[in-house]
């Protein structure tokens, strides 16, 4: 049933990956490269902006109102929501505020490019806003168990609703708006989403919140450390970009920024961590660390196995897939191949960090991020220094990784917990062999899209073939010893 669920989460994620490059190719293609490219400003600012607006009360939510509705405690849970909603809705009022005022002059001469309008600015400003309040909603989704909704709505429905609305202003209203036309599109889109759930599919649900009697709790400042955590780690995933951007050509940006957005794309299985992070602090609380360690397990090995293929054929066929895109991205084949593996660890040892965050050790994971942000931006240093792109490359990936590993020897430490499975190594060795098998064929169509679909549709067959195989000849062996102890 777990695998079923997971498949369902990966499923509604796939889509709005598929939905999101369409996406990317009719805006770039219609609407217009300078309208694209102030989108990309756009979603960077305000990613980065709404992480200071909601001070990290995104993680709160996950771990505290996720237990109090485990655990029915309607009253706590509606007023910790009241106090959140009304420590974030200040928040931004005052960086509204700030940004209106703030002149324009300062604006382009500090961080934000020199052309940029007041207007694109002003507009950065309100979807900061919206888009700290789509986010949050996300996270309550999550909280009160309706992860599928959260994604279903921020991966689906509001990219639907983004298409119709750009479409509707680039045909009707394209001379008012200008070059805004995408990032207004996208702050609609949110806007007629949030509408939609609160109106029409949530109504009730609302109505019941809303009769609940509040009941007096003081909210903690952990807020803070989830805040700075996540600070951190935002500027470990981005400092190899910034210092290529900094140093080597657009073009290679350009490379590396494709690398690192195909190497998350096949991450989108993690999506299934969701329905198990909200059920960490009440599993902790409520001491019951067996049904943890076995949720855990599950959805580990689940979105591993699910990645699977796809991370081997990136890793086998990376020269035919950068050359999709085009023959001068080819020059990012060892920058793929260094990176993946980082990613690869993220995956064997699953999501360690949000138990320590969302149990009793919130601290040790903050901690964790100073080292790692110290750790890696003096690898990346280095590794620029002596071996150029793949030394950031390699610094990277080794920076996740050790990092991944110090979280599973503190879950350790503090859970008396080690839920991995040697299963999980052969998985990834089986998957390998079955891709880099069907590679030694040497499929020779001369159509590349051919080629890439014959290959990763033979080497998932063999994949697939293998780990069934491999499973049928445990579960055998498992019987046998049972019958052995039967008869001893």
């Amino acid at each position: 049933m777990s695998m079923k669920k997971d498949l369902r989460l990966s499923s509604i994620k796939v889509i709005g990956l598929i939905l999101g490059f369409g996406l990317q190719l009719i805006f770039t293609k219609v609407i217009g490269m300078k309208e694209y490219g102030l989108y990309v400003l756009f979603a960077s600012w305000t990613s980065f902006l709404s992480l200071i607006l909601i001070m990290g009360y995104d993680k709160f939510i996950i771990k505290q109102l996720s237990f109090y509705y485990i655990q029915k405690q309607s009253g706590k849970f509606k007023t910790t929501l009241n106090k959140l909603l009304f420590y974030v809705t200040i928040n931004s009022a005052l960086f509204l505020l700030v940004a209106f005022l703030i002149p324009q002059h300062v604006l382009v001469n500090s961080f934000l490019p020199k052309e940029l309008l007041r207007s694109s600015w002003l507009i950065i400003a309100g979807g900061t806003v919206v888009f700290t309040l789509f986010d949050l909603l996300g996270k309550v989704l999550s909280a009160v168990q309706k992860v599928g909704l959260s994604y279903m709505r921020s991966e689906i429905m509001y990219k639907c609703i983004w298409f119709i609305v750009v479409l509707g202003l680039f045909f009707f209203l394209r001379q008012s708006i200008g070059i805004n036309i995408i990032i207004v599109g996208v702050i609609v889109a949110q806007v007629l989403t949030l509408l939609i759930l609160l109106i029409f599919v949530d109504r009730e649900k609302i109505q019941q919140f809303i009769a609940l009697k509040k009941e007096d709790i003081v909210i903690g400042k952990e807020n803070y450390v989830f805040f700075f955590t996540s600070l951190n780690y935002y500027i470990i995933a981005q400092v190899d970009k910034l210092v290529i951007g900094k140093y080597e050509s657009l073009e290679m940006l350009g490379v590396y920024g494709l690398v690192v957005t195909l190497i998350s794309i096949v991450s989108f299985s993690t999506i299934v961590y969701q329905r198990f992070l909200p059920k960490i602090s009440s599993y902790i609380i409520t001491d019951k660390i067996a049904e943890l360690e076995q949720d855990f397990k599950t959805v580990s090995k689940n979105s591993l196995l699910i990645a699977l293929p796809f991370i081997m054929f990136l890793i086998i066929f990376t020269d035919d897939v950068l050359l999709f895109f085009g023959e001068r991205f080819t020059a990012g084949t060892p920058i793929l191949r260094i990176l993946i593996w980082g990613q690869l660890t993220n995956f064997l040892t699953g999501p360690n960090g949000n138990i320590l965050v969302n149990g009793r050790h919130s601290k040790i994971d903050f901690i964790n991020s100073i080292v790692i942000v110290l750790l890696t931006g003096a690898m990346i240093f280095f590794g620029y220094k002596y071996f150029g792109v793949l030394g950031i490359a390699a610094a990277t990936s080794i920076g996740v990784m050790l990092i991944n590993l110090v979280k599973v020897i503190e879950v350790r430490f503090f859970y008396k917990i080690f839920p991995y499975e040697w299963d999980n190594l052969f998985l990834i060795m089986l998957t390998f062999l079955a891709f880099y098998s069907v590679s030694r064929l040497h499929i020779g169509f001369d159509n590349l899209l051919l080629r890439l679909a014959a290959n990763f549709a033979l080497g998932l067959m063999t994949a697939s073939v293998a780990i069934i195989s491999f499973y049928y000849l445990k579960a055998g062996t498992r019987q046998r010893l049972k019958v052995g102890e039967v008869v001893k």
